[in-house]
Protein backbone atom coordinates (compact mmCIF):
# COMPACT_ATOMS: atom_id res chain seq x y z
CA UNK A 1 0.00 0.00 0.00
CA UNK A 2 2.64 2.08 0.96
CA UNK A 3 4.02 2.64 -2.46
CA UNK A 4 0.96 3.38 -4.01
CA UNK A 5 -0.47 5.75 -2.02
CA UNK A 6 3.24 7.63 -1.54
CA UNK A 7 2.76 7.48 -5.71
CA UNK A 8 -0.26 9.28 -5.44
CA UNK A 9 0.80 11.74 -3.06
CA UNK A 10 3.66 13.00 -5.79
CA UNK A 11 1.22 12.61 -8.83
CA UNK A 12 -1.10 15.11 -6.94
CA UNK A 13 1.13 17.15 -5.34
CA UNK A 14 2.93 17.48 -8.43
CA UNK A 15 -0.55 18.63 -9.80
CA UNK A 16 -1.82 20.97 -7.67
CA UNK A 17 1.73 23.04 -8.25
CA UNK A 18 0.59 23.12 -11.56
CA UNK A 19 -2.80 24.15 -11.03
CA UNK A 20 -1.81 26.48 -8.79
CA UNK A 21 -5.17 26.53 -7.23
CA UNK A 22 -19.53 -9.35 -14.27
CA UNK A 23 -19.79 -6.15 -13.83
CA UNK A 24 -17.99 -5.30 -17.13
CA UNK A 25 -20.98 -5.81 -18.19
CA UNK A 26 -22.69 -3.09 -16.37
CA UNK A 27 -25.20 -0.41 -18.66
CA UNK A 28 -25.39 2.89 -17.93
CA UNK A 29 -28.56 4.41 -16.35
CA UNK A 30 -31.09 5.04 -18.64
CA UNK A 31 -31.70 8.12 -17.62
CA UNK A 32 -28.30 9.51 -19.23
CA UNK A 33 -29.69 8.64 -22.76
CA UNK A 34 -29.92 12.76 -22.77
CA UNK A 35 -26.48 13.26 -21.48
CA UNK A 36 -23.40 13.81 -23.49
CA UNK A 37 -20.61 11.85 -23.67
CA UNK A 38 -16.83 13.20 -23.00
CA UNK A 39 -14.05 11.73 -24.16
CA UNK A 40 -10.64 12.68 -21.53
CA UNK A 41 -7.05 12.14 -23.28
CA UNK A 42 -8.05 9.00 -25.01
CA UNK A 43 -7.96 7.34 -22.45
CA UNK A 44 -11.51 7.42 -20.31
CA UNK A 45 -15.22 8.67 -20.66
CA UNK A 46 -17.55 9.88 -18.37
CA UNK A 47 -21.17 10.68 -19.52
CA UNK A 48 -22.63 14.81 -18.48
CA UNK A 49 -25.61 16.64 -18.45
CA UNK A 50 -27.11 19.96 -19.95
CA UNK A 51 -26.32 21.78 -16.65
CA UNK A 52 -22.82 21.71 -16.91
CA UNK A 53 -20.36 23.38 -19.28
CA UNK A 54 -16.71 22.37 -20.18
CA UNK A 55 -14.10 25.38 -18.95
CA UNK A 56 -12.36 26.50 -22.02
CA UNK A 57 -9.16 29.06 -21.99
CA UNK A 58 -10.70 31.79 -24.23
CA UNK A 59 -14.14 32.07 -22.14
CA UNK A 60 -14.75 35.51 -20.32
CA UNK A 61 -14.46 34.02 -17.09
CA UNK A 62 -11.65 31.88 -17.66
CA UNK A 63 -9.61 35.20 -18.68
CA UNK A 64 -9.96 36.36 -14.65
CA UNK A 65 -8.67 33.40 -12.88
CA UNK A 66 -5.69 31.52 -12.75
CA UNK A 67 -5.82 27.75 -14.52
CA UNK A 68 -3.99 25.14 -15.55
CA UNK A 69 -4.18 23.54 -19.44
CA UNK A 70 -3.99 19.95 -17.50
CA UNK A 71 -6.93 20.30 -15.91
CA UNK A 72 -10.21 19.18 -17.33
CA UNK A 73 -12.97 21.68 -15.43
CA UNK A 74 -16.56 21.12 -16.00
CA UNK A 75 -18.66 24.16 -14.27
CA UNK A 76 -22.43 25.25 -13.73
CA UNK A 77 -23.90 26.14 -17.24
CA UNK A 78 -23.48 29.89 -18.10
CA UNK A 79 -20.37 30.65 -15.66
CA UNK A 80 -18.09 31.10 -18.84
CA UNK A 81 -19.70 34.01 -19.90
CA UNK A 82 -20.91 35.56 -16.34
CA UNK A 83 -24.65 34.69 -16.87
CA UNK A 84 -26.47 35.69 -13.55
CA UNK A 85 -28.35 32.84 -12.80
CA UNK A 86 -25.02 30.57 -12.85
CA UNK A 87 -23.01 33.29 -11.09
CA UNK A 88 -25.65 32.26 -7.86
CA UNK A 89 -24.75 28.89 -7.71
CA UNK A 90 -21.54 26.91 -7.17
CA UNK A 91 -20.48 23.21 -8.32
CA UNK A 92 -16.91 21.80 -10.17
CA UNK A 93 -15.61 18.58 -11.63
CA UNK A 94 -12.16 19.14 -12.14
CA UNK A 95 -10.22 16.03 -13.64
CA UNK A 96 -6.93 15.48 -13.30
CA UNK A 97 -5.30 12.44 -15.89
CA UNK A 98 -1.71 11.18 -14.94
CA UNK A 99 0.26 8.43 -17.34
CA UNK A 100 2.94 6.80 -16.00
CA UNK A 101 4.55 3.62 -16.27
CA UNK A 102 3.42 0.31 -16.54
CA UNK A 103 3.46 -0.98 -12.98
CA UNK A 104 3.64 2.48 -11.42
CA UNK A 105 -0.34 2.19 -10.61
CA UNK A 106 -2.88 -0.29 -9.38
CA UNK A 107 -4.48 -2.50 -12.09
CA UNK A 108 -7.90 -1.20 -12.51
CA UNK A 109 -9.45 -4.59 -10.96
CA UNK A 110 -7.03 -3.71 -7.77
CA UNK A 111 -7.43 -2.63 -4.28
CA UNK A 112 -5.70 -2.20 -1.09
CA UNK A 113 -5.84 -1.74 2.65
CA UNK A 114 -6.40 1.73 3.42
CA UNK A 115 -3.94 1.64 7.08
CA UNK A 116 -3.63 4.73 9.04
CA UNK A 117 0.01 5.79 7.59
CA UNK A 118 -1.98 6.17 3.98
CA UNK A 119 -5.27 7.80 5.98
CA UNK A 120 -2.73 10.05 7.03
CA UNK A 121 -1.17 10.67 3.29
CA UNK A 122 -4.15 11.20 1.84
CA UNK A 123 -5.95 13.41 4.06
CA UNK A 124 -2.55 15.45 3.10
CA UNK A 125 -3.82 15.44 -0.20
CA UNK A 126 -6.94 16.51 0.56
CA UNK A 127 -6.43 19.82 2.54
CA UNK A 128 -3.53 20.61 -0.31
CA UNK A 129 -6.20 19.94 -2.74
CA UNK A 130 -9.00 22.28 -0.82
CA UNK A 131 -6.62 24.95 -0.74
CA UNK A 132 -5.51 27.30 1.91
CA UNK A 133 -8.67 29.52 1.93
CA UNK A 134 -11.01 26.54 2.94
CA UNK A 135 -11.03 23.62 5.99
CA UNK A 136 -12.23 20.60 6.42
CA UNK A 137 -15.87 20.60 8.15
CA UNK A 138 -16.02 16.72 9.02
CA UNK A 139 -14.03 13.60 9.20
CA UNK A 140 -12.83 11.95 5.97
CA UNK A 141 -14.46 9.12 4.79
CA UNK A 142 -12.18 6.32 2.61
CA UNK A 143 -13.65 3.59 1.13
CA UNK A 144 -13.51 1.03 -2.44
CA UNK A 145 -16.05 1.43 -5.06
CA UNK A 146 -16.62 -0.35 -8.14
CA UNK A 147 -17.63 1.63 -11.06
CA UNK A 148 -18.24 0.25 -14.16
CA UNK A 149 -15.91 -3.20 -13.43
CA UNK A 150 -12.74 -0.72 -12.27
CA UNK A 151 -11.75 -0.14 -8.61
CA UNK A 152 -12.17 3.47 -6.92
CA UNK A 153 -10.67 4.85 -3.58
CA UNK A 154 -13.13 6.83 -2.99
CA UNK A 155 -12.79 10.00 -1.08
CA UNK A 156 -15.88 11.70 0.48
CA UNK A 157 -15.26 14.96 2.86
CA UNK A 158 -17.32 17.89 3.81
CA UNK A 159 -15.63 21.78 3.39
CA UNK A 160 -16.12 25.49 4.36
CA UNK A 161 -16.81 27.44 1.09
CA UNK A 162 -14.23 30.28 0.40
CA UNK A 163 -12.53 31.95 2.83
CA UNK A 164 -13.61 29.67 5.49
CA UNK A 165 -17.13 30.30 5.11
CA UNK A 166 -18.90 27.88 7.60
CA UNK A 167 -22.45 28.99 6.60
CA UNK A 168 -21.85 27.44 2.49
CA UNK A 169 -20.33 24.18 3.59
CA UNK A 170 -19.45 22.24 0.36
CA UNK A 171 -19.79 18.52 -0.40
CA UNK A 172 -16.65 16.96 -2.51
CA UNK A 173 -15.75 13.79 -3.63
CA UNK A 174 -12.04 12.63 -4.47
CA UNK A 175 -12.51 9.58 -6.82
CA UNK A 176 -9.17 8.24 -7.70
CA UNK A 177 -9.09 5.63 -10.59
CA UNK A 178 -6.09 3.56 -11.62
CA UNK A 179 -5.11 1.55 -14.90
CA UNK A 180 -1.64 -0.07 -14.14
CA UNK A 181 -0.01 2.62 -16.23
CA UNK A 182 -2.59 5.87 -15.90
CA UNK A 183 -4.68 7.25 -13.14
CA UNK A 184 -7.77 9.63 -13.07
CA UNK A 185 -8.22 11.54 -10.11
CA UNK A 186 -11.55 13.16 -10.82
CA UNK A 187 -13.14 16.01 -7.72
CA UNK A 188 -16.50 16.50 -7.53
CA UNK A 189 -17.92 19.60 -5.51
CA UNK A 190 -21.21 21.50 -4.67
CA UNK A 191 -22.85 23.56 -2.43
CA UNK A 192 -24.41 21.79 0.20
CA UNK A 193 -27.66 23.75 -0.22
CA UNK A 194 -27.64 23.44 -3.73
CA UNK A 195 -27.71 19.12 -3.20
CA UNK A 196 -30.85 19.08 -4.61
CA UNK A 197 -29.57 20.78 -8.22
CA UNK A 198 -25.90 18.30 -8.38
CA UNK A 199 -26.41 15.50 -6.04
CA UNK A 200 -27.89 13.06 -7.95
CA UNK A 201 -26.32 14.39 -11.36
CA UNK A 202 -22.47 13.92 -9.73
CA UNK A 203 -23.67 10.51 -8.39
CA UNK A 204 -24.19 9.82 -11.89
CA UNK A 205 -21.34 11.45 -13.63
CA UNK A 206 -19.73 9.57 -10.80
CA UNK A 207 -20.40 6.14 -12.01
CA UNK A 208 -20.70 6.73 -15.40
CA UNK A 209 -16.87 6.80 -15.53
CA UNK A 210 -15.34 4.18 -17.51
CA UNK A 211 -11.65 3.29 -19.21
CA UNK A 212 -11.53 3.31 -22.48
Amino acid sequence: MKKNICGIFVSVMSTLMLLTVSLSAQTIDDSLVSWSQYTGKSAFTIMLPSTLELRKPEDAYSQNIICSNDAIVFQQKGLSHFDSPALKKYCRIIINYQKGEYGDFLKSTETEVIDAESRNILEQIVISNIGSASRLMDPISYSWTMVRGSKCLQIDYRRTGKNFDTTIPVICRMAIFQNDNEMVIMTLAYREKEADLWKNDFEKVFKSFRWI
